[in-house]
């Protein structure tokens, strides 16, 4: 791929995201691809999907039924090879209690033959106090790891 198929492919990612898609987002990925929330660097890391692709559909339908996305703004988009930087803003409806909240994030993606190979997506740490219940995202696979959703106002 080169830089502008690049920059179409994770245009085209953010544009079906905002679609809350839950098949149409899973066909941006690899089906091994790694998504990982990063978290501080004293705390575990907030995995949210794993490699061999079991978890991925439950990370994404948990990540989707519980973050209606509404709109997204981009800032930057730098492209390097594979990689790709994006710093945007988001705006979402936390479903479970309709809370509407504005967040500003940076991912970084790997790509692959114009897929997502693995996805890192940074957010504020300093959360406010006031926080969204803490989402299981590893279902019934028994791990103890757990997600907190909750972005930057």
């Amino acid at each position: 791929m080169d830089r502008a198929d690049m920059e179409r492919a994770v245009r085209e990612a953010y544009a079906v995201r905002l679609t809350n898609d839950i098949d149409g987002i899973l066909n941006l990925f690899w089906g091994d691809a790694l998504i990982r929330i990063a978290g501080k660097a004293n705390a575990p890391a907030l995995v949210t999907g794993g490699r061999n692709g079991g978890s991925l559909r439950h990370v994404v339908e948990t990540l989707v039924g519980n973050w209606h996305w509404l709109e997204t703004r981009f800032f930057n988009l730098l492209i390097d090879g594979n990689r790709a930087a994006t710093h945007y803003s988001v705006r979402a409806r936390f479903t479970p209690t309709g809370e509407i909240l504005d967040a500003e994030l940076f991912d970084f993606a790997t790509l692959r033959d114009g897929k997502i190979a693995a996805l890192v997506e940074f957010r504020d740490t300093a959360a406010p106090a006031r926080r969204p219940p803490r989402i299981d995202l590893n279902g019934s696979s028994g791990s103890r790891r757990r997600f907190d959703p909750s972005p930057i106002n």
